[in-house]
């Protein structure tokens, strides 16, 4: 009989699960967007700080960046320059891989 594969999660709907949580919860917090786009005229634009987490929260005072990863995902070399930095300036920055994670930090 031919193994079964147990399907991962995505990414995608990690970060849907903790957007919704933080919603419920009235967490102050916002999608991050990066990227880059090309417009009709041919210019190329980039938006968002190379590295930056998915989701930034503020709670308490605290600044909190939150980067949504499968379970086997890992950060770029970027993102954790970004997470040092982060940390160094007093901020709290969690990987996570599923809902729990985040919540484990509001508890």
């Amino acid at each position: 009989m031919p193994k079964q594969r147990i399907p991962q999660p995505r990414e995608k709907d990690t970060q849907n699960a903790i957007l919704k949580w933080l919603e419920l919860k009235k967490i102050f917090f916002y999608r991050n967007n990066t990227g880059a786009f090309q417009n009709a005229q041919g210019n190329f634009y980039r938006f968002g700080h190379p590295g930056a987490p998915d989701i930034i929260c503020v709670a308490n005072g605290r600044y909190i960046a939150i980067e949504v990863k499968t379970p086997k995902g890992k950060l770029s070399t970027v993102q954790e320059h970004f997470r040092d930095n982060l940390r160094k300036a007093g901020g709290y920055y969690v990987v996570a891989r599923q809902l729990e994670d985040v919540i484990k930090i509001f508890s």
